[in-house]
């Protein structure tokens, strides 16, 4: 019983420490380690979206320092105790459906493909709230989830899942109407939906929100047996879509 409680504890999950400095570095090296593609247990593991745009570790980064305020997200991570690295990583921020779509120019251009997607289908799920919520559709608050990067397992429970559930609950308490997240493949979009209640939305055709890869010119580069598209899921807090 001593060992396994040791083992119990070998990972930390907490709110990111927005003023640790050190703490918020190796946050975003997390989220570019697994971004930007990572070897665990002796498969090569990447990101969709980044594989295709062959984003670098030191841009990804960039981008994180430049456009997340991290003063308005929900950003929770989990931390080996025996190494003190982050190896999850969840950051959430508020929906913002009305919002300017930015442009992005010289180190960040390829970062015009990845939000052309997530533009895509967010584009699709506004239109679902307008036909679901007609006029009083701007006046719910959705909660997006918009990165999780997962460097390593825990011996007791997936840090996928525990990440999550402090998420769903921060959802709970700060009275979200839902979560939503763009899952760019199969390791979270299973996950998501078989242990933690999101669904894949369907749109005024009754079809699922999808992007599939293979149907278009820029992103069928990514092969098939690491995704094969980018699914729109949604969690239910106070409002049900379905």
């Amino acid at each position: 019983m001593k060992i396994e409680s040791q083992k119990l504890e070998s990972v930390i999950y907490k709110s990111l420490n927005t003023k640790d400095n050190h703490e918020v570095k190796k946050t975003f090296a997390c989220i570019a380690d697994c971004f930007g593609g990572i070897t665990l247990n002796g498969i090569r593991k990447h990101e969709p979206l980044n594989y295709a745009a062959e984003t670098e570790k030191n841009i990804i980064i960039q981008f994180c320092e430049t456009f997340f305020d991290l003063q308005k997200c929900d950003c929770f991570i989990a931390i080996e105790k025996q190494s003190q690295d982050v190896v999850g990583v969840v950051l959430s921020e508020i929906y913002q459906p009305t919002a300017a779509r930015h442009v992005f120019t010289g180190e960040f251009v390829k970062y015009n493909q990845i939000f052309r997607v997530l533009n895509i289908l967010e584009d699709k799920f506004n239109a679902l709230l307008m036909r679901k919520l007609n006029q009083n559709w701007l006046t719910y608050k959705f909660l997006h989830l918009a990165v999780i990067a997962i460097k390593g397992k825990s011996v007791h429970s997936n840090i996928f899942d525990e990440l999550v559930k402090l998420t769903i609950n921060a959802a709970h308490k700060n009275n979200f109407a839902g979560i939503l997240t763009e899952a760019t493949n199969p390791k979270s979009q299973a996950p998501f939906m078989n242990r933690h209640g999101f669904v894949n939305l369907v749109d005024a055709d009754n079809q699922a929100i999808v992007f599939k890869y293979k149907e278009d010119s820029f992103f069928r580069r990514i092969p098939e047996d690491m995704a094969m598209d980018c699914k729109l899921l949604y969690k239910p807090i106070n409002l049900e879509l379905l």
